[in-house]
């Protein structure tokens, strides 16, 4: 006991100098035993708030903190916390029980303070760090900082939403008699807002409105959206009425023509894929959608059809092959009967039309050999239809169109050359009866045999694409010219919502 109280009566000692000399006057051991004085202060405070984790009892704490002089009191609480009381005078009575609620940060404030211990302190660096008596584990609050909520109030719901615009300009010469020439010129909007729910799950409304430049009718089409989307690792599904761009899948012309997808966005429907691991040395997707499109249930009309779509990629994504193939089911008698075909009581004879599309093909992508292009493919494959009427008077004959199409396709850094030639039966049997009403295809597959070639550049990054296209079709006893203009901006992409 006599030891200890030798020892504190020399760091009072030292402790006295330090408040009249300078700083460069004192010897290093006088900063030792500075240090060892200020870290002994530090256990006395907190012996009063524990006075088990000490081994000197609180009384005789009580009794070395009397016997200070009040001058080395102030000198040490200077040194200890210069600012605390100015900057932050009722930190005390704002939070009384921080120690209580933490007690085992003592022992790793005693760990530390002996770390600091065995450095070289100056008054320099006792004066400008942090405050001994608080715990390591609390920071100084910073009001300008907002708290961070806890984790268990984070809510699985967060807000989603999307503003997509189009533009489609579309001018078509030199076309007849497969197709009247023409010229779209449109945009689109399709703003979305929905609620997200946890990582996968959606739901989503909003609605599509086309206006034609110059037409007097605001909107000239509109309709609304509503879906639930699933989008998992390897799995997605769409329930409801939701854009068509959510399609995969990789149609032929003979299915759907550009103008058709840009003035019918929107799918009725179900669509449900599964897209494989791009990185494994076989992958590929598969796609399948059911679309009603039209009909109306107190005439008894039914018009929808069902697509699918496959696509396999092997040899490390050198060779693919794929197929798509499409059913529709028209059931409408008021434009079916535009074919003048009624029944002796005067009823329309056409009550029902059968579509069957498919196509199968194969190719080879030189894109993993030429690291440099964009696209570098060609393929082949077979494209054929089937149709048939089914009248009051009796089911009509089928008609088989069997036919084939090869081409290629380049692309280097946004420039590309496209060409496909086909040839085989001519398809869209009925088109002289009903037109684009009925056929949503390119109209030129009406040939026995056509060629289409397409210059293009397009632009594209994560949330805006833009091409401009220049095709040339090359038909018996025709050519024609068709230059297009797209731009798509998806802003749920852009701001990640």
């Amino acid at each position: 006991m006599k030891k200890q109280n030798t020892n504190h009566t020399i760091s009072q000692i030292f402790l006295i100098m330090a408040f009249i000399l300078p700083q460069n006057v004192y010897p290093q051991a006088f900063h030792q035993a500075l240090h060892n004085e200020s870290l002994q202060a530090t256990h006395h405070n907190q012996q009063n708030l524990d006075s088990e984790s000490l081994q000197m009892p609180a009384k005789q704490a009580k009794q070395n903190l009397d016997s200070m002089p009040f001058f080395v009191i102030a000198r040490r609480e200077a040194i200890q916390n210069p600012e605390s009381r100015i900057q932050n005078p009722e930190s005390r009575i704002q939070n009384p029980e921080s120690r209580i609620q933490n007690p085992e940060s003592k022992t790793q404030n005693l760990d530390s303070t002996q770390n600091l211990a065995t450095q070289e302190p100056t008054l320099t660096t006792l004066a400008t760090q942090p405050q001994t008596q608080s715990n390591t584990t609390q920071p100084q609050p910073q009001p300008y900082l907002q708290p961070r909520l806890p984790q268990s109030a984070e809510s699985p719901l967060y807000l989603r939403y999307n503003l997509g615009f189009d533009f489609f300009l579309d001018n078509t010469e030199g076309s007849d008699p497969y197709w009247a020439t023409r010229t779209l010129y449109a945009i689109r909007i399709a703003p979305e807002i929905g609620m997200g729910i946890g990582q996968n799950h959606s739901i989503m409304f909003g609605g599509f409105a086309i206006q034609n430049m110059g037409a007097s009718t605001i909107p000239t089409k509109a309709n609304i959206s509503a879906y639930y989307r699933y989008e998992g690792e390897i799995f997605r599904a769409y329930f409801g009425i939701f854009g068509r761009r959510y399609w995969r899948g990789e149609y032929p012309l003979s299915f759907f023509r550009q103008d058709f997808l840009f003035f019918n966005p929107n799918t009725n429907g179900v669509l449900l894929q599964y897209i494989s691991h791009q990185d494994s040395a076989i992958n590929g997707y598969a796609e399948f959608v059911f679309d009603w499109f039209g009909g109306n249930l107190a005439k008894r009309f039914d018009e929808f059809f069902v697509l699918a779509s496959g696509k396999v990629r092997f040899l490390n994504n050198y060779g693919f092959v794929g197929g798509s193939a499409l059913l529709y089911h028209f059931k409408n008698d008021e434009v079916l009967s535009q074919d003048g075909a009624f029944t002796p009581s005067g009823l329309p004879d056409t009550q029902l039309m059968d579509k069957i599309y498919y196509n199968a093909y194969i190719g080879v992508d030189f894109v993993p050999l030429l690291r440099a292009m964009q696209t570098a493919q060609i393929q082949f494959g077979a494209l054929s239809s089937i149709e048939r009427k089914r009248r009051l008077s009796g089911l009509g004959a089928f008609h088989h169109a069997m036919g084939y199409e090869g081409g290629f396709k380049l692309q280097y850094k946004g420039f590309g050359l496209e060409e496909s030639y086909y040839f085989g039966d001519g398809q869209m049997y009925y088109y002289s009866e009903y037109g684009e009403n009925f056929y949503d295809g390119l109209p030129f597959y009406r040939a026995d045999r056509f060629n289409r070639v397409n210059v293009f550049y397009e632009y594209r990054n994560n949330w805006l694409k833009a091409n401009l296209s220049f095709m040339f079709f090359s038909l018996p006893q025709t050519f024609a010219l068709q230059q297009m203009l797209t731009l798509s901006i998806d802003t749920h992409r852009l701001f990640g919502k």
